[in-house]
């Protein structure tokens, strides 16, 4: 694998945890709860963190791509779901906008651009070839990690203190 694929691989890792970070601000700060497509948008970006995680660990495969690609459409579905059921004029505005936009449309666009980013790779990667090899993570990546396994705690932990066991509260 090239230096530049793992590069971007861990900029994809760090580009999520700092969106899920961001998450944080709004229900800690904010105080605004969320909602359970919320979690799973959470959840769906953890996933294509995971995918490139995978493939700095344990070299890239095409199934940690199509990994993060499934979960990158999974999120992008339920962001869809979530602004459809709040496009009608009657609904009242759900959360605190960013830059206009609420929180659910950012996820979607920002599982859109995964995507498009998760085909780039693929396509670097086609010159490159596959690398099936682990290899050790340099310092960049073993930050990426860290990062991506606190923000992963802090959403497993809130979403343990808001649910506990079972379904959370619409």
């Amino acid at each position: 694998m090239t230096t530049a694929v793992r590069t971007l691989n861990g900029l994809l890792m760090v580009a999520l945890s700092l969106i899920l970070g961001g998450a944080f601000y709004f229900q800690f700060v904010e105080l605004e709860s969320p909602c359970p497509l919320c979690y799973l948008q959470r959840v769906a970006m953890i996933g294509v963190a995971i995918g490139a995680l995978l493939n700095l660990t344990h070299g890239t495969r095409p199934s940690h791509y199509a990994l993060s690609l499934i979960w990158a459409l999974f999120g992008a579905g339920v962001a869809l779901r979530q602004i459809a059921l709040h496009a009608c004029p009657a609904f009242e505005r759900f959360g605190v906008p960013f830059w206009g936009l609420s929180l659910f449309t950012w996820s979607f666009i920002t599982q859109c651009g995964v995507i498009l980013f998760i085909a780039i790779l693929l396509f670097l990667q086609e010159r490159a070839m596959w690398d099936r090899r682990p290899r050790k993570l340099n310092g960049w990546e073993i930050l990426a990690a860290i990062l991506l396994i606190l923000v992963t705690a802090g959403n497993i932990a809130a979403t343990f203190a808001q649910c506990f066991i079972g379904p959370c509260q619409d």
